[in-house]
């Protein structure tokens, strides 16, 4: 019942990936709105039953307050300077509380085991997903989008519409952790791989491609598996050749050497982004500390708000650009808490648990998170945030070795430490029998 809540979660979060005709009606009603509601409800159920209520409050669960605190100030700031109510400052930003979903996944999915099922369900969306965008893409309308029909040419392949990107990659990245692990490419976890890597080309969206191959580079480096390394690497030309066939040109190559080109260039889509980056540099420059506020104005109701300025509020890529703009210094210090906190405790993952695939995996997607945060803005939209916390509450989750050590008998630790509360026990008995004892 715990994996359909959070899938449905996700769903939501997502829009139902734009299934349906009415998932955004503006100004008026949002389906993304519901699974917030959903997730606030679950924080609150789960922690007044959890028996284990010690495991919210750690280091990454208080960098996760520190940033709802960061937004509440945003809003007061955004107040201050451009004459917003508190109320529609509040209504723009409540998305950020997402982030709650850290404690749910951490909170439902902390027992062994339940990870990796879950993971497993969200393979099975994601495979639906997929396979309901390529029955629209062959003509079949199935999605209510503008870009449903397609998003204009590249590579000589009209740009198919896939809603979840962000479910896309995750899965792409847990796929790849489970095939380095057990090392077989026809087995279902280097299909899977595969299946998702294809969705990705589908899409054609350049930083997606590019972050998506770094990390697994990266997957493979770690992990020492330098011969499947070489051999992924002339799979991808020669895959990204044969799928270039129709096109007359390598897909692959061609979204390394386009994206190379419009970044030293400045042409194609980074024209545009060049002079995002400029303004977002300004607006740091003059607001450096907390950031402007700008980020979270809701409409055109002060005189001090233009339609420029309520364009770029609504920015959904350049992570980092956007990132200090918003923020400021203070964010750029957030930023860096949680890396030091999710670094640390991955690190002693690694040390205590090196066999865990969910822990690799969240160690694993948080670096892939990384990478795609230059083009895509995953720590302010819901679909987004949701990932960032699934990643960050995998870091936690408890081991299978841990249950299976705990239903042998208890750990060493454990032994000791009772061992010295009945020792205690029985001394302070026998002080009690002793004194009585005198006294007579």
């Amino acid at each position: 019942m715990i994996y359909i809540f959070l899938i449905t979660i996700i769903f939501l979060c997502y829009d139902t990936f734009t299934l349906l005709p009415w998932y955004h009606i503006k100004g008026v009603f949002r389906v993304s709105d519901l699974g917030l509601l959903l997730v606030m409800c679950a924080f609150v159920w789960l922690f007044l039953r959890s028996r284990n209520r010690s495991i919210v409050f750690n280091s990454i669960g208080i960098v996760i307050f520190m940033y709802l605190l960061m937004t509440l100030v945003q809003v007061a700031i955004a107040t201050i300077n451009y004459d917003q109510s508190i109320i529609s400052g509040l209504i723009q930003s409540r998305h950020q509380f997402y982030y709650l979903s850290y404690f749910v996944f951490l909170m439902a999915l902390h027992e062994s085991g339940r990870a990796k099922k879950f993971l497993n369900y969200c393979a099975l969306l994601g495979a639906a997903v997929v396979i309901l965008s390529l029955i629209n893409y062959l003509g079949i309308s199935v999605f209510h989008h503008r870009w449903a029909e397609g998003q204009g040419v590249r590579s000589g392949i009209v740009r198919a519409y896939i809603p979840g990107m962000n479910l896309i990659a995750m899965l792409f990245i847990w796929y790849m952790v489970r095939y380095v692990v057990n090392g077989r490419l026809t087995s279902r976890y280097g299909l899977g791989m595969l299946f998702f890597f294809f969705a990705l080309l589908f899409r054609q969206t350049r930083g997606r491609i590019i972050a998506a191959a770094l990390a697994a580079a990266w997957i493979m480096f770690v992990e020492k598996r330098f011969k499947m390394l070489a051999g992924a690497a002339a799979a991808m030309l020669l895959v990204g050749a044969g799928l270039g066939l129709m096109a007359e040109r390598n897909l692959l190559l061609t979204t390394f050497e386009s994206a190379y080109e419009d970044v030293s260039e400045g042409e194609g889509t980074w024209r545009g982004r060049m002079i995002t980056i400029q303004n977002a540099w300004e607006t740091f420059l003059e607001h450096p500390v907390m950031g402007s506020g700008a980020r979270f104005i809701r409409q055109a109701d002060s005189s001090k708000v233009t339609s420029e300025m309520l364009e770029d509020a609504y920015q959904g890529d350049l992570g980092y650009a956007h990132w200090l703009k918003n923020f400021g210094l203070v964010g750029v210090a957030w930023l860096l808490a949680l890396a030091y906190y999710a670094g640390k405790q991955a690190i002693r993952n690694r040390r205590i648990h090196p066999d865990s695939e969910e822990m690799k995996f969240g160690e694993y997607q948080l670096v892939h998170i990384a990478i795609s945060f230059v083009t895509i803005n995953y720590l302010v939209n819901p679909e987004g945030i949701i990932f960032v916390c699934l990643a960050l509450a995998l870091l936690h989750c408890r081991a299978e070795s841990d249950l299976k050590a705990g239903e042998a008998e208890p750990k060493q630790p454990e032994r000791e430490n009772n061992n010295r509360i009945l020792r205690r026990r029985n001394g302070v008995n026998e002080g009690s029998a002793i004194s009585v004892g005198g006294a007579g």
